[in-house]
């Protein structure tokens, strides 16, 4: 297991679990907790701090690499 840091869109599963959505399709488990930057605005939100609104948007954050 290898962890990086990757900029993409930021989902919701339906089991709860936060991942990142590349244009590909690729998935990428967000680690949590941790402090996400939105790269619109580079505001800076905590995993546990995430609104409905947040999802869709581009972030950076550490996922986890299989």
């Amino acid at each position: 297991m290898q962890i990086k840091v990757l900029t993409s869109a930021l989902w919701r599963d339906e089991a709860g679990w936060l991942y990142l959505l590349t244009l590909l399709g690729d998935r990428y488990e967000v680690i949590e907790p941790q402090t996400i930057t939105l790269t619109e605005t580079l505001e800076k939100v905590q995993t546990d701090e995430l609104e409905e609104y947040h999802y869709g948007m581009h972030v950076i954050a550490s996922c986890v690499i299989n």
